[in-house]
């Protein structure tokens, strides 16, 4: 047969194998009869546990299989199937007790008999009901010090999850879509996949439309509806709309639900009016429960960082941590030592960076948590290399430059090599190779998607002033320029209502310090550079940073001048600066 022949048949594997070698025994010359010759020797009870069993796609263990075939003792019967070959035992490495896999053909085999048999419904309804039961527990311990170990029995059991909550979700049944997928978004948000929510989302509002939860599923739906409607209401998608009503409606039932998804559902729901979910926000963080505590603290602790109030930020920061020590919640305490390290970064600390971003990854190597720890080794990296330590940072950039795989905000991990090695291109005197890097830095922002991040104008900030104090092409360093106002005041129209004041003013320091080698605008330029530090303008990026950036333009201007400009900045607010960044980045630019 040709390979299109054998494609166009391989649907129904059992006919397409349905020929073989005819000098050999009958049970050895089709697919199907050698998968027969076993079933044959099994008994009626193996039998129908193999064909139940054969609807989990990842494996299964012994809790699993006792859930499916109703068995009291179910070793007995995967014992039966084992010793025919039609089941394997794996030795998963994250698996704290045996787990159970049959070969894909078996698994379909199984299945063809159990539709046959007509125990199809009644095992997929067993199905269910272990995933909501595995669920609803996983929901009771996620807060807690028996997180880690519940988290790691959700990543053994994700395929097995999303393969009922899919079938749930094409079924309406809300009474497993509901909690089933709770358990896995809160996995997916420790793990910070949050493009899993996203896909997701606008599916369970459909399918659970005329779902009106029982009391006991009731905090699974808040906790549902409360991550749809978080993480699509930061992605700007209507979802995000739908999820809010939603959870007011499922409020109105007054169920009850633990104190912090009380008190954050609250906030969602407060805020399209910001100075009521700030006030809920703040109440959450000063609360007595501790779960409130550590969430509210966090949560806080990146509105503040966000708003230019770093220290604000670090002192949040620091409470979730405390708090999260004295309860055990790992992932609460792995994101607030995150947090604090990142605020260090920014700052330019960067040995307390280090100390902060080693104590982080012990917590987030235990979590799982691959985008976090993709983060983390950039910071640490940066901070080595802010710290002079160049021979330790290198090999770090080396390493990132190999792997191919892109950060949830847009930023490719081997583009964060290059700003690296870039900025370790110029200290070693090798201009040659530090402007190569920041082209190939700035052409990685190749797609919309991409360029949508605000790294694409950290990035353009960075090399356009690097660019001008070291005098590379003027020409490519103002499209550079050029390129970074006109993105930045399409950003900011398009999103009138939010500011990341950090981002904004690692612009504003960028753009003023080329300015500054501009004829007619090095007024503008002085401004800018002095409302940048003032919105805290960030400092982490491992090509040039804010710190050297400034002390390069203080060596380029009268003291008295860049004094008068940051008192005009201090005396304003940090909205009024941001307001300021805007006007001074939106004003027209003589032509060269």
């Amino acid at each position: 047969m040709t390979v299109e022949q054998i494609e166009a048949r391989l649907e129904n594997r059992f006919a397409l194998l349905a020929g073989g070698d005819r000098t050999s025994p009958e049970r050895q010359r089709t697919l199907r009869a050698v998968i027969d010759w076993s079933w044959a020797l099994l008994s009626a009870d193996e039998r129908r546990a193999m064909c139940r069993l054969s609807w989990f796609p990842d494996g299964f263990g012994l809790d699993a299989a006792g859930a499916l075939t109703g068995s009291a003792d179910a070793v007995w019967l995967l014992d039966g199937l084992i010793a025919q070959s039609l089941l394997a035992v794996s030795d998963a490495p994250d698996a704290t007790a045996p787990r159970y896999r049959m070969l894909e053909t078996v698994r379909e085999f199984g299945q063809l008999k159990l539709t046959e048999s007509g125990d199809e419904a009644d095992a997929l309804a067993a199905m269910d009901a272990w995933a909501v039961r595995l669920s609803l527990r996983a929901l009771d311990l996620v807060r807690g010090p028996g997180q880690v170990e519940v988290f790691r029995e959700l990543d053994l059991e994700q395929d097995n999850l999303v393969e009922v909550l899919r079938r749930a979700i094409a079924a309406r049944r809300g009474d497993v879509v509901l909690p089933v997928f709770a358990a896995l978004a809160y996995r997916w948000t420790v793990r910070s996949a949050h493009s899993e929510i996203l896909a997701f989302g606008a599916a369970v509002l459909d399918s659970t439309s005329d779902t009106r939860p029982s009391p006991e599923l009731a905090a699974a739906a808040m906790v549902a509806l409360s991550l749809i409607t978080a993480t699509h209401l930061a992605n700007g998608t209507t979802t995000g709309a739908r999820g809010a009503a939603r959870m007011k409606r499922l409020a109105r039932e007054g169920h009850p639900m633990p104190p912090w998804l009380d008190a954050a559902g609250s906030f969602l729901l407060a805020m399209p009016d910001q100075s009521e979910s700030l006030a809920r926000l703040e109440a959450m963080a000063a609360s007595e429960d501790p779960d409130s505590a550590t969430l509210g603290s966090i949560m806080l602790s990146q509105l503040t960082e966000n708003e230019g109030d770093p220290e604000a930020a670090e002192r949040h920061a620091q409470r979730a941590a405390e708090v999260a020590r004295r309860t055990g919640d790992v992932w609460i305490e792995a994101m607030s030592s995150m947090m604090l390290a990142q605020l260090a970064s920014q700052s330019n600390r960067p040995l307390e960076t280090l100390r902060r971003a080693r104590r982080a990854r012990t917590g987030l190597e235990s979590l799982g948590a691959d985008q976090d720890l993709i983060q983390l080794d950039w910071m640490i990296a940066g901070a080595l290399l802010a710290d002079g330590r160049i021979d330790e940072a290198r090999p770090l950039f080396e390493a990132m430059a190999d792997d191919d795989r892109v950060m949830a905000d847009g930023m490719a991990v081997s583009t964060i090599a290059d700003l690296g090695l870039s900025e370790i291109a110029h200290l070693e005197g090798r201009d040659a190779d530090a402007l190569r890097l920041a082209r190939r830095s700035i052409d990685a922002f190749h797609d919309g998607r991409r360029r949508g991040s605000p790294w694409y104008l950290i990035v353009l900030a960075g090399f356009a002033a690097h660019g001008a104090l070291e005098g590379w092409p003027a020409d490519e360093v103002r499209g550079w320029a050029d390129r970074l106002r006109y993105r930045t005041i399409a950003t900011y129209r398009a999103r009138a209502g939010y500011t990341d004041k950090p981002v904004l003013g690692t612009i504003a320091v960028g753009l003023g310090a080329w300015m500054l080698h501009q004829a007619g605008i090095q007024e503008r330029g002085l401004e800018l550079i002095a409302v940048g530090e003032r919105l805290s303008g960030r400092q982490d990026a491992p090509g040039p940073s804010r710190s050297r950036l400034i002390e390069e333009a203080e060596a380029r201007v009268d003291p008295e001048r860049l004094a008068a400009a940051r008192a005009a900045a201090a005396a304003r607010t940090t909205d009024g600066c941001a307001e300021r960044a805007r006007e001074l980045i939106a004003a027209p630019v003589p032509s060269s």
